[in-house]
């Protein structure tokens, strides 16, 4: 290697170190954000660099567009964005698949998604048909597949008091973690889990909802279960695939691949093909945040006279 190839490289690494740390930065004033906070010296001209921050006259405080993140969800973002981190240390060491992590990744890439159970409930069940008043009813029940650690099956279930989750993962020892988690929070009696892969599921007519995290599953299951999850779906009742992309980011598709190995990383376009191969109707993507993945959706069409 020449030595300009060298300070290419160096100056390269400088870049991604610097932009791993503003990150850290970033989730560190995002968890501990209130309406009051002045972040300190270090810290503010931290954020300032990349835009997230502004002098005051008591100090350094968040942007507007950071500010309303920070109080919206601030400790949801600090959690994902402290599981990413995690994620890229065990990925550096040479645990890139899920089933590789130690517990107390899995524990925060599991808090890290916890507020899609909520968003699933509050902001997308609104705009999806009936469903809003489907999670309602006494008898509403969602499937959480890849369920991990459980926190999107607690989310939802506490997001809609009356609806019974059932989540499925093939993990032994996050179906432990996500076990006592549903202990924890007093929900044993609406959270089932299931030692089960997506690809052999057989119930039938069972749900108002389904949350497939393709990009966590393998394709041959996904491809497997798609008929299987529609089957399991009520008519009228909806499944939600989310789909990490960014518009022109050939660097975000490689990374996901690599982090997701043998994985239905699919684009929405790909994502949305596939739902209306499998049967779903009226497929279509939602982008609820610019923070969020896209959210492809598909329906169960109703039949005349059912549900």
């Amino acid at each position: 290697m020449t030595a300009g190839n060298e300070d290419e490289l160096a100056r390269l690494v400088g870049e991604l170190t610097e932009s791993t740390l503003a990150l850290a930065a970033l989730a560190a004033a995002l968890r501990h954000h209130d309406s009051g906070v002045v972040l300190d010296d270090r810290h503010g001209r931290v954020l300032a660099a990349i835009g997230l921050a502004a002098p005051a006259a008591d100090g350094w405080r968040l942007t507007p567009a950071a500010a309303s993140v920070a109080g919206r969800a601030g400790r949801e973002y600090a959690a994902r964005f402290t599981a990413t981190l995690r994620w890229a240390a065990a990925a550096a060491e040479g645990r890139v698949d899920w089933a590789e992590q130690d517990p107390g990744t899995t524990a925060a890439l599991g808090r890290g998604s916890s507020t899609a159970g909520r968003l699933f409930v509050e902001v997308l069940a609104p705009r999806l048909g009936d469903l809003a008043e489907r999670l309602a009813a006494a008898d509403a029940a969602a499937l959480d597949v890849g369920t991990g650690v459980g926190e999107i099956a607690v989310a939802l279930a506490e997001a809609a008091p009356s609806l019974h989750v059932v989540g499925i993962d093939v993990l032994d020892d996050v179906l432990a973690v996500a076990r006592a988690r549903v202990a924890e929070r007093g929900l044993a009696d609406r959270v089932v889990l299931r030692h089960q892969d997506v690809a052999t599921l057989a119930d039938v007519e069972a749900f108002d909802l389904a949350y497939l995290p393709a990009y966590f599953v393998p394709e041959d299951a996904v491809l497997a279960a798609l008929r299987r999850i529609r089957a399991a779906l009520r008519p009228g009742g909806w499944i939600l695939v989310p789909v990490r992309e960014r518009a022109g980011s050939e660097l975000s598709r490689v990374v996901t691949s690599w982090q997701h190995p043998g994985c239905a990383v699919w684009t929405a376009q790909v994502t949305e093909r596939r739902l209306l191969g499998a049967g779903f109707g009226d497929v279509h993507s939602i982008v609820v945040s610019a923070l969020a993945p896209t959210i492809v959706a598909g329906s169960r069409r109703p039949v005349p006279g059912g549900r």
